[in-house]
């Protein structure tokens, strides 16, 4: 394993709860890992924010953050660099300071567009310095602990997430297509993308197909934080089998991607349905497979803590938390759902 010297971040800003905060403090301080308190020992973690917080500077006095002046020397000398901020052409601009051999990580969306995605991977590839980027999503444990088996035919996918518009459906492709690149012939590309229409939607929501409904039956079913009377009195309610969805849901939006393999995936953003993130796949033989995306409350956010665990063992030379293919995929839907392709 590669020893790490120095880990620069480079933050638009540092707020409380951000993920900015929740790694940056996980690398300075330490963090769970395989049962223990871990921490990153004999390493110098230095950062670099657009905005000056009075958080940084004790972090700097109570945790030896070194406060750099500048992006570029922040990333002076790094091993490893951690990028959080939604400007993706900063990283473009700082790569001449960067070391060959350094390893990079992109939290979020590597970059705006397919191209630019494309643009950034090559340009990094030509400098030596391995790529990777997601969100906290992609690492996050499952409820129950499935997976899909190496190789099995997936017919459609369903992923129902909560959040403002583009941030919610960068979430709901960060936890979907990590499952679906196990399946025949992994990730095959994209047909198309296209949002769905206020019929549609309503269809959708409504369970109108009956196989649909079962896929929204089995991902709602994995929820633990259904909204409306449940969160009232604490009853269990079907509200699919009901059909409460379309009445219990704020602004609902909906997305279909058509994969070249056939695959179809169905992203819903249901504010006011339920509280966490959950999917379900069918395979091809009729099985549906389905589970909670796990996403511990604050202040903690746990996930966080397995993200934190894949990013220290891709800076020491290990596997990266996502494969770069995977960051240009979603760079390119991100891309068409700005446009609404």
């Amino acid at each position: 394993m590669t020893d790490l010297r120095r880990i620069a971040f480079i933050l638009d800003d540092f707020v409380v709860g951000k993920p900015s905060q929740q790694l940056l403090d996980r690398f300075l301080i330490g963090y769970p890992r395989d049962g223990a308190f871990h921490q990153i020992e004999k390493c110098e973690i230095a950062a670099h924010s657009q905005t000056p917080s009075a958080d940084l500077v004790i972090r700097s006095k109570d945790f030896g953050l070194q406060m750099a002046a500048s992006r570029m020397d922040a990333v002076a000398n790094a091993d490893a660099i951690v990028f959080l901020t939604g400007n993706t052409n900063l990283l473009e601009s700082i790569l001449p300071s960067m070391k060959s051999g350094a390893r990079c990580f992109v939290y979020g969306r590597l970059a705006r567009d397919e191209q630019s995605a494309k643009a950034l991977a090559a340009l990094t590839r030509s400098r030596g310095i391995p790529l990777s980027s997601s969100t906290a999503t992609s690492g996050s444990f499952r409820l129950p602990d499935v997976s899909l088996q190496a190789g099995s035919k997936v017919r459609e996918a369903l992923i129902i997430v909560q959040g403002p518009p583009l941030e919610a459906e960068l979430e709901a492709l960060e936890g979907l297509l990590p499952l679906l690149e196990n399946r025949h012939q992994g990730e095959a590309g994209l047909k198309r993308i296209y949002r769905l229409n206020e019929q549609a939607l309503g269809h959708a929501m409504d369970g109108s197909v009956p196989f649909f409904k079962n896929l929204l039956a089995a991902a709602i079913s994995r929820s633990n934080t259904i909204q409306g009377d449940p969160l009232k009195d604490g009853r269990t309610q079907d509200v699919t089998g009901f059909g409460l969805v379309r009445g219990l849901a704020t602004e609902p939006r909906g997305w279909v991607i058509e994969h070249l393999d056939g695959v179809r995936s169905t992203i819903l953003v249901l504010n006011g349905v339920l509280a966490d993130f959950n999917f379900s796949i069918a395979l091809a033989n009729g099985e549906i497979v389905s589970a909670q995306l796990y996403r511990p409350p604050p202040p903690m956010e746990e996930h966080f803590s397995r993200l934190c665990a894949h990013i220290e063992d891709f800076f020491r030379g290990g596997k990266p938390p996502a494969p770069i293919e995977r960051g240009i995929l979603i760079a390119e839907l991100m891309g068409r759902m700005e446009r609404r392709d």
